[in-house]
C-alpha cells in the first residue's frame, strides 16, 4: 500500500534555518516570563476540642519558588476569601509572607513571624471548615494559583 505523499518527498531539519533566530531572540526578549507565587499552606479549621472555633486565626500563606521577585500590588483573592495586595507589595524571590484574617491575631499567635512586610491582612469572609476552593488572580484578573482544600479524602490524610 503506498501512502498519498511518499515519505522520500520530506526532508528532515537538522538544525532550524538562521532566519528564525532573530525572530526567536526578539520574541523571548518581549514576551517576559512570568513568576507566579504558590499557596503554600491554608490554616482554615482551627481545633479547640469543645470550645467554640476562633475564625480570626485562620491565614494562608505564599510561597514565591522562584529567584526573581514578584510585585504583589492589587492582587486578590477572589475565591474563598476577599482581600486585595496594596500598592507596593512585593514577594522576594524564596520568600514567603502571610495574609491572615487578623493580622494582630496571627501575630499574637505566631510571634517573631511578622518581619514587618510578610504578614497582611484582615480579609474579609472566612474558609469554610469542610473545604472549598482558594483562587489568587493578579492585577489583571489573570487566575495566578488555585488550590482546592477539602476536611476529607486525600486532602485530609496526613502522612508521618
Amino acid at each position: 500500500m503506498d501512502l498519498p505523499l511518499p515519505m522520500q518527498k520530506f526532508a528532515s531539519l537538522t538544525r532550524p534555518p538562521a532566519l528564525f533566530l532573530p525572530w526567536a531572540v526578539l520574541l523571548a526578549s518581549i514576551l517576559p516570563a512570568t513568576a507566579n507565587p504558590v499557596i503554600n499552606e491554608i490554616f482554615y479549621h482551627e481545633d479547640r476540642g469543645a470550645g467554640p472555633e476562633n475564625t480570626l486565626t485562620e491565614w494562608i500563606e505564599l510561597h514565591n519558588p522562584t529567584q526573581v521577585t514578584i510585585d504583589l500590588s492589587s492582587w486578590s483573592f477572589s475565591r474563598g476569601i476577599s482581600y486585595t495586595f496594596p500598592p507596593g507589595t512585593s514577594l522576594p524571590g524564596s520568600g514567603y509572607l502571610v495574609v491572615a484574617a487578623d493580622p494582630l491575631t496571627f501575630n499574637t499567635n505566631h510571634p517573631g513571624i511578622d518581619k514587618g512586610s510578610n504578614v497582611f491582612g484582615p480579609w474579609t469572609g472566612s474558609l469554610r471548615n469542610s473545604g472549598e476552593t482558594i483562587s489568587l488572580e493578579t492585577a489583571a484578573g489573570i487566575r495566578a494559583d488555585r488550590v482546592q482544600y477539602a476536611d476529607d479524602g486525600d486532602w485530609a490524610t496526613r502522612a508521618r
